[in-house]
Parts: C-alpha cells; sequence; structure tokens
C-alpha cells in the first residue's frame, strides 16, 4: 500500500497467469483420470446394475445389500463430484487464459499507443501551430 500522496498500485507478471492455469490444468487431469477409474471399479463390481440390485456383486444377504446400496450412493456421488470439480477447474484455467489475453491485448494496445504518440512528437506535435490548446 502507498503511503500519504501514493498510489496503490498492484503489479503482477502475465506469464504467471499461463503458468497458474497449466497448473491447475494438470490438477484437473488428475481428477479427470480419478473420474474415469471410478468407473473401472464399477465394472469390476459388475457394473452399475450389480450395484443398484439385489442380488449383485456383494451379495443378496441383508448386510451385502445394505453394502452394495452404500457403494454405489458413494460411488456415484463420489464420481459426479470428481467429474464436477474436474470440470469447474478446466474452466477456471480457461479463464485465468482469458484474463492472460485480455492484459496482452491492453499490452499491445497501450504499446500501439506510445508508438502513435512517438510518431505523433516526431513529425512536429499536433498540427497548425503545435498547440495543445482545445485539446
Amino acid at each position: 500500500m502507498g503511503g500519504p500522496g501514493q498510489r496503490d498500485v498492484t503489479e503482477w507478471e502475465a506469464d504467471r497467469l499461463e503458468a497458474a492455469a497449466d497448473n491447475i490444468e494438470r490438477h484437473a487431469s488428475y481428477l479427470r483420470r480419478l473420474a474415469v477409474d471410478m468407473e473401472e471399479i464399477k465394472d469390476l463390481l459388475g457394473g452399475e446394475a450389480a450395484l443398484a440390485s439385489p442380488g449383485g456383486a456383494l451379495g443378496g444377504f441383508p448386510k451385502g445389500l445394505s453394502l452394495a446400496a452404500a457403494h454405489y450412493g458413494l460411488h456415484r456421488t463420489t464420481s459426479e463430484s470428481l467429474t464436477n470439480l474436474s470440470n469447474d477447474m478446466y474452466r477456471a484455467a480457461d479463464a485465468l487464459r482469458e484474463v492472460k489475453r485480455e492484459y496482452d491485448n491492453a499490452e499491445d494496445a497501450n504499446r500501439m499507443s506510445a508508438q502513435e504518440m512517438q510518431r505523433t512528437l516526431k513529425a512536429g506535435g499536433l498540427g497548425p501551430g503545435n498547440s495543445a490548446e482545445g485539446v
């Protein structure tokens, strides 16, 4: 924070946004693989029908049915949560990249404005009389 009479300035490096987006995307990819692996677990237990039906992969006795129902619910919500979190992280990475693009575009626009200003100054100023009056 600036002192009296000084402006507060926030500085950041645009390249760090790309690095952060890459890092978020790596984590999103890992979560997506976990969600896919959850499907493999389901298949090993006989598929969705086996997990959701009596007498499925965990047996037809009362504890087996109770365990199958609990496993099915937990499996479904965990898989959905992993997929949703992965999707959200991919969107966050895309948003960071968009911010970086906007920042880069603003930098390019500012740089062009500075170049145009240089050309104007080198060309002799603002026009007839070289006065800034009325500008």
